[in-house]
């Protein structure tokens, strides 16, 4: 997959365009390293394919379709590369930039979750506002963990993940947090086996967040904090980072005193290089959490197989973890796996898959 990254930035963007801390206004002033950013938003399209997802609509996204010509590729006299949006929450820097795109020729496909969809029909009726233009084709993103595609963007898997953070301040949930208000997205590849994790708005790092970090290969998660007191300490609100929802980065719990960190991956191309990382990672995840190898293969995206005297693929080999074989050949994917080749037989489906 490719994926762009149209902003980084929190909400109102870098620089804030009332805020003269040390960073906006050095970014002003050109005395930091530093670059201007618009406000967090991914696109995210198969390698073969000009189509993709939006997740998120920020205010910025004029900007950032004129930033990125992926997103506009001029095929016809009216055109987008936008097939659907995905909204991670509801919040103001994720959802206003819907009402840029109401100049649609059609309905805009949406995909959110309940609770999300309640807030921009009530709190911040954004999508009571887009029916009197081009109108939405609502789809549910469901919290069972049920993988879904979207139509017009082959090759891509979607997973939603309910997260810790909060709702917008215009939502009922507020202050009594629902799931769904906040979601996780991963995002997988079907024809490299690889994926992503994406959580701008991310509260606190739980074992099913956890989970899905260290079994992506890429993670785009909320950076929006340094520390949990920063803006009271600047005088700036009387709220840490997490009364608002957000993990900051350093500090007691923060994002780094997590310690995810994976194992180096190798450095050959190819499924040796996929194979090898996904079991480096099933030893890291083994070490850390005294769980059985199934258990763990299937946290990991790894495929484990019964144990047994030798592997049949590889003669002579002895197992390598405690109650069964890593998969070499599956590198993880049902069903390319050894009821294709004929050479083993797999664990059942809840364990080989990698969802």
């Amino acid at each position: 997959m490719r994926i762009t990254t149209l902003g980084t930035a929190a909400g109102g963007g870098f620089p804030q365009w009332n805020c003269n801390c040390r960073n906006c206004a050095g970014v002003r002033a050109g005395v930091i390293k530093a670059k201007a950013r618009t406000q967090s938003s991914i696109f995210v399209r198969p390698d073969s394919g000009a189509d993709g997802i939006l997740f998120n609509a920020s205010p910025d996204i004029l900007e950032q379709i004129r930033a990125n010509p992926a997103l506009q590729p001029m095929r016809g006299v009216r055109d987008t590369a936008i097939a659907a949006v995905v909204l991670i929450d509801g919040q103001v820097d994720h959802a206003t930039g819907l009402l840029m795109l109401r100049e649609r020729g059609q309905p805009l496909p949406l995909w959110c979750t309940d609770p999300v969809a309640e807030d921009l029909s009530t709190g911040l009726p954004l999508l009571r506002v887009l029916d009197h233009y081009c109108g939405v084709q609502r789809q549910r993103i469901t919290l069972d963990g049920a993988a879904f595609q979207v139509p017009g963007v082959p090759g891509l898997t979607l997973r939603a993940l309910p997260l810790t953070s909060k709702a917008a301040p215009y939502s009922p949930h507020r202050e009594r947090p629902v799931p769904g208000d906040n979601i996780g997205m991963l995002i997988r590849d079907d024809a490299r086996c690889s994926s992503v994790f994406y959580a701008p708005g991310l509260g606190a790092i739980t074992p099913e967040v956890f989970d899905a970090m260290a079994g992506s290969d890429c993670v785009l998660v909320d950076g929006t904090f340094w520390s949990d007191h920063e803006m009271p300490r600047l005088g700036l609100s009387a709220k840490s980072a997490r009364d608002i929802g957000h993990l900051p980065q350093a500090g007691p719990g923060g994002m780094t005193a997590s310690s995810f960190e994976q194992p180096a991956s190798a450095t050959t191309s190819g499924a040796t290089s996929a194979a090898e990382s996904r079991r480096s990672r099933m030893e890291w995840l083994l070490s850390r959490s005294g769980g059985s190898a199934a258990d763990v293969a299937r946290r990991a995206g790894c495929c484990v197989h019964a144990a047994q005297a030798e592997c049949s693929h590889r003669p002579g080999r002895r197992p390598r973890f405690q109650t069964g074989w890593l998969c070499d050949g599956c590198d993880g994917a049902w069903p390319a796996c050894g009821a294709a080749r004929g050479e083993w037989r797999c664990w059942p489906k809840a364990v080989c898959r990698r969802w």
